[in-house]
């Protein structure tokens, strides 16, 4: 899941970055992922995931914060 997951990765970010205003931080684990509406709760992705649902665990979280994936 190393390299599929990095790559999946960057495809998501930069979508979020460029069509939907995501500001993107990286962290010493990750990266925190801020949507364009603050009153939005912010997202951790971590740079390991710890399990085999964590992408659609990511997932349902960025949809939550507002971002449409």
């Amino acid at each position: 899941m190393g390299n599929e997951y990095r790559k999946s990765l960057k495809k998501l970010f930069k979508e979020l970055e460029s069509e939907q205003g995501a500001r993107i931080e990286i962290r010493r684990k990750g990266w925190m992922i801020y949507p364009p509406d603050a009153s939005r709760s912010a997202v951790m992705i971590h740079k390991t995931p710890s399990d085999r649902r964590a992408w659609a665990n990511m997932l349902s979280e960025l949809r939550r914060s507002g971002f449409t994936v």
